[in-house]
């Protein structure tokens, strides 16, 4: 016999709070459970969707911080022409980044435990609307090494990322050039070198 999935069964979970009646709940494919039972449950739909998200390394999760970048562009643009410093924690937390970099004038845009991929999702946000007179990758290292239970990337998707970044950039600065910070060796990653 051919082997078929299981099928889901969709239920509405109902407050017993609300005292509805057995009837009802047959009727209507409900379960009857406490309200506290019911606040779990979505807690617990809500942490196994963000956990789903991580492994698949959605770059959904990221969005917090992509719209703090943007609330920060609206309250006080930076400078056209700037060199843009983009990329995973490495980057976030390069704090003496300006001083590093002066006399040029720097943004920096890095997020997180970020993926090059992810970084790609969000271009349109965090690359073009600076119109930077170069640009900055530090990303690669989460990808492969993974982060927390994140799927991990082989070099092949790694270098696949990098090259759609680059031609995206490309496409909309041609006179922009890239420069890729090499992966750093990491003690606590040394494994995946």
């Amino acid at each position: 016999a051919p082997h078929t999935a299981p099928v889901a069964r969709v239920v509405k979970l109902v407050d017993t709070g609300d005292l509805k009646s057995p009837a009802y709940c047959r009727r209507t494919g409900s379960i009857p459970v406490p309200g506290t039972t019911i606040k779990r449950y979505s807690v617990a739909i809500v942490i196994s969707k963000f956990l789903k998200g991580l492994y698949h390394n959605d770059p959904v999760l990221w969005r917090l911080a992509i719209e703090k970048f943007m609330r920060e562009d609206r309250r006080s643009p930076p400078q056209d022409g700037a060199v843009l410093f983009t990329g995973s924690s490495s980057i976030r937390f390069w704090d003496s980044l300006e001083r590093d970099m002066a006399p040029y004038p720097v943004i920096n845009r890095g997020f997180g435990g970020s993926m090059i991929h992810q970084v790609v999702h969000y271009m349109d946000q965090i690359v073009f609307p600076y119109n930077p007179a170069a640009i900055f990758l530090y990303a690669g290292e989460n990808d492969i090494a993974g982060l927390l239970i994140t799927r991990k990337h082989s070099a092949e998707e790694v270098c696949e990322s990098f090259r759609q970044f680059c031609q995206r950039v490309f496409e909309r600065l041609p006179e922009t050039p890239v420069h890729y910070i090499s992966i750093k060796p990491a003690k606590s990653r040394r494994k995946f070198w």
